[in-house]
Formats: structure tokens, C-alpha cells, sequence
């Protein structure tokens, strides 16, 4: 299914603002969709000079007006249309698998990383396809609903396949892998749930953000517990993250943004480089991601709600 289907698609279901189709679109599995903002706006633009959509300002609850759209008879005849179409054969791709093959000069321990790291990547879109396959989407109807848990059950038997594929190669690949003299052992993420004044939160614990994956251990652990709050203590952000020329802290921020997940970070000015000052100025400003020079203000700024 293109673009335009599944906005058409997700539209008829309710309408849709381009920011509300935008998070739909990323957050879910369903769809693949990695682009930016430009394509939707563009496809939205292209959909209702087609005749397929309409929009009309929506005021906004303390908030600017914004633009609802809407599917007309011309968009549900054309979603129709492309129903009735040859269903495409499902691809598969294993660019992991391609990094294993053509990965001889790696080391064993290196590649345990690798391991790792990807299993974090699986197990976290597994429990976030177990949640929400339509973010977003409140009415949908019982033909609909049967649509989403028969999918549900078809991406939870990917991933549990993906991972006994993990251990498979764990177990018969790993051990041909030539032994390095000094190992490079990283600590797994971890996080635990913790309450303060009623407000629940998930903390990490243990282990350092370095890589754009480790968000997803924060996004697992808030979603098991039904939390939207973290709180990321000084001795988590490595300085990976601290560098916003590795991205590695963009990419963490705005994983966790789409999973709805606010989040607090701990850093003490006076250690953080000018780049890094001004990124977290810029996000100080929103109610998403804060940063604050103590534990106790980010407790406080996620019990205020953001504020």
C-alpha cells in the first residue's frame, strides 16, 4: 500500500490532522513509514486537489487552530479501488544478517554487542506491536478490530521467531567467531519503576545511553508498566549523548516522543558542551523532554505535568 492509501485509509477512520497522521504513521508497524513531515503534507495537498479528502479548521483546546481531514465519497471509492487490487507478496529482508555474513574480521565479543543491541530493537517493537497497531485511532469497527489482532498475532510470532533466530545464532555462529585479546563488555540498560507522591516513573538504573537503541529499553519498560514519565539520571547519559554530533540523543528524545514518553534528563550545566546547552534550551521550551541540573527538579518537572 502507498502513502496516499494509507493516509486515505487512516482519514476514513476518523479525521486526522497532518501532525496526527504524521505520529500514526511512525509509530506503528503496520505501515514501514520512515519519512519525514514533507511527504505528508505533500500527499495531503496532492489528495485534496485530487477531490479524494476535504479539510476545515479545527480550534484547538488552548492550542492554535489546525487543519482536519476529512475522506470523501471520491477517496472511499478510490480506498475501494486499491482493496480489490493483487496483494503484494510480503518482502523479507535481513540487513542484520548481511552485517553477520560479511562480518569475518569482527570479533566474538563485538559481535555479542551486535547481538544484543538488536535483541533490545526487537523485543521493544515487539511490546510496542502488542499495544497499539492504530495510535490515534479510537472507533474503528468489529471487521477492523479482528483486522488488527489477526496482525497483532502475526507480528508477536515474527518477533518471538526473530529472537529464537537471535539465539540460534548465539549459540552456532557466535562460537566461530575469533576471540578478541581484550573483550568489550557494554552494560545492558536497566530500568525500574519508581513512586514519588503518587507519581509513577520508570528510572534508569544501570547501564548508559550510547546508541540510538537503548531508548527502546526506556520505551519497553514504560509500556509493560503503562507509564509515560522517565527520568534519566546524570550517570546514563554517556558521552555519546552528550555529543549532538553523534545524534545519538536526538534519536533517543524523538523515540521516546513518539511513544508519548516524557521524559526527564539530569545533566550539571557546567559538564555540558555549548551544543548540547543549546539543544536542551530549545527542548526546555516544549513539555517533552527537560533538562534539568538535578534529580529532584526532574521529579518535580514530570509531577507538574510538564509545566
Amino acid at each position: 500500500m502507498q502513502l496516499d492509501d494509507a493516509i486515505l485509509g487512516l482519514v476514513s477512520c476518523a479525521p486526522m490532522s497532518g501532525y496526527d497522521l504524521k505520529k500514526t504513521l511512525s509509530r506503528s508497524p503496520l505501515f514501514g513509514w520512515s519519512g519525514g513531515s514533507n511527504q505528508v503534507y505533500k500527499a495531503l495537498g496532492e489528495l485534496e486537489k485530487a477531490g479524494y479528502l476535504e479539510s476545515e479548521l479545527v480550534p484547538g483546546v488552548a492550542a492554535p487552530a489546525k487543519k482536519a481531514y476529512r475522506v470523501t465519497k471520491r477517496g472511499l471509492d478510490h480506498l475501494r479501488k486499491s482493496a480489490l487490487e493483487l496483494p503484494e507478496p510480503p518482502s523479507v529482508r535481513r540487513p542484520f544478517a548481511l552485517q553477520l555474513l560479511f562480518g569475518a574480521g569482527v570479533s566474538r565479543e563485538e559481535l555479542a554487542a551486535q547481538l544484543d543491541a538488536y535483541e533490545g530493537e526487537v523485543r521493544g517493537m515487539m511490546v510496542a506491536a502488542s499495544v497499539e497497531l492504530l495510535p490515534g485511532i479510537t472507533e474503528i469497527s468489529a471487521y477492523q478490530r479482528a483486522v488488527l489482532d489477526a496482525c497483532a498475532e502475526s507480528f508477536t510470532e515474527f518477533y518471538s521467531g526473530e529472537l529464537a533466530w537471535i539465539d540460534h545464532v548465539r549459540t552456532g555462529v557466535l562460537p566461530l567467531a575469533a576471540s578478541h585479546p581484550t573483550p568489550v563488555i557494554r552494560e545492558k540498560l536497566v530500568c525500574e519503576v519508581r513512586e514519588v507522591d503518587g507519581v509513577r516513573f520508570v528510572a534508569v538504573v544501570r547501564g548508559q545511553l550510547r546508541q540510538d537503541g537503548d531508548g527502546l529499553a526506556i520505551v519497553t519498560a514504560c509500556v509493560e508498566n503503562d507509564i509515560n514519565l522517565a527520568l534519566l539520571p546524570a550517570s546514563c547519559l554517556a558521552e555519546e549523548f552528550r555529543s549532538l554530533s553523534s545524534r545519538v540523543a536526538g534519536s533517543i528524545v524523538g523515540k521516546l516522543a513518539n511513544y508519548r514518553i516524557r521524559a526527564a534528563a539530569v545533566l550539571d550545566p557546567e559538564t555540558a558542551s555549548g551544543a548540547f546547552q543549546s539543544f536542551a534550551l530549545e527542548a526546555n521550551r516544549g513539555n517533552q523532554f527537560h533538562v534539568t541540573a538535578s534529580e529532584a527538579q526532574a521529579i518535580a518537572w514530570l509531577k507538574a505535568g510538564g509545566v
